[in-house]
């Protein structure tokens, strides 16, 4: 029975052994001892059912230490077993959890790197235009903080606000009534002084703005020739300025005398128009804003010096 038993255990321990013990080598200590543990309790149960009629007392302290272990032993051992494969199954499913995880993975880069080989070439010149046009608008600030031309700047807004108010008191609602070819004019006039257009593009530019606004709008001639006059009055030289102004205040006199001579008053006119909303236009609003921008810098600056002195 003994030569048997043994036997069995060391197919067993031969078999067991090979799968991963928990604890390493103490695992293998715990299995022998669950095994012999289950070996003492069938010799026990043997013993009962040899000398099953016999009175026997057995007043061992051994005895009484073994006897409640003995019958808990054979479920001591399978839960040693089950928990010997549940680590043997947790460690395989981890490494199939990171194997899915990484195959997702390369899933998404393939599908990232397919993205951007369809529209990276978009993308990175939508952001390199980002960038060009924030570095442009951070230069221009910079240039007007330590760079801008204040008596210029004022003598610009004095004599393009003198030949909007000879139009205006001409032809009402000439200022109002054509912003976007105003700004077009203001634009165009910085741009020639500058440097990045040619002169000869500038008076095709402000050619097309007259005739847009004389032939398609179906204006007068003194609000068509409102954009060119202030332009030249802003930027020009001084005998362009002095032509430019005294050209337009001639038209806009000529202008005033015709209605006049048609007996058509300037109330009349008004009471067919109704009341005019008078805007700034926004050449002469950014010149204004450069100038602001500049004094207050300036001031900063200058506030900051005086602090740190004292």
């Amino acid at each position: 029975m003994i030569k048997v038993i043994l036997t069995i255990f060391k197919i067993t321990t031969k078999h067991t052994l090979s799968l991963p013990m928990p604890f390493h080598d103490k695992g293998e200590v715990l299995w022998h001892t669950s095994f012999f543990a289950v070996l003492w309790g069938i010799w026990i149960e043997r013993d009962n059912r040899i000398f099953r009629q016999v009175e026997r007392l057995d007043t061992s302290p051994w005895a009484s230490i073994t006897g409640p272990f003995c019958y808990y032993k054979l479920a001591l051992a399978f839960i040693l077993y089950a928990w010997r494969a549940v680590l043997f199954e947790l460690a395989n499913w981890r490494k199939a959890v990171f194997g899915v995880f990484g195959f997702v993975g390369y899933i998404l880069k393939g599908a990232l790197a397919l993205v951007l080989y369809v529209i990276g070439d978009p993308i990175t010149s939508m952001i390199r235009g980002i960038e060009t046009a924030f570095y442009t608008i951070r230069s221009f600030y910079s240039g007007i903080v330590a760079y801008a031309p204040i008596p210029e700047l004022t003598t610009i807004i004095i004599l393009a606000s003198t030949v909007l108010a000879i139009s205006e008191a001409s032809a009402p609602d000439s200022v109002s009534s054509q912003p976007y070819l105003l700004t077009i004019s203001g634009l165009a006039g910085y741009t020639v002084v500058r440097g990045y257009i040619s002169e000869p593009f500038f008076w095709t530019i402000l050619l097309c703005v007259y005739g847009f606004s004389r032939f398609v709008k179906k204006r007068n001639d003194v609000t068509s020739a409102l954009p060119v006059a202030a332009v030249f009055a802003a930027i020009g030289e001084p005998w362009v300025r002095i032509l430019a102004m005294g050209s337009f205040l001639a038209l806009a006199i000529a202008h005033h005398w015709k209605k006049l001579s048609q007996g058509k008053k300037e109330d009349e006119y008004e009471d067919e128009k109704g009341v005019y909303q008078r805007d700034v236009p926004l050449p002469l609003l950014g010149v204004a804003l450069a100038i602001g921008i500049h004094a207050a810098a300036k001031w900063a600056g200058y506030r900051h010096l005086t602090w740190m002195i004292v």
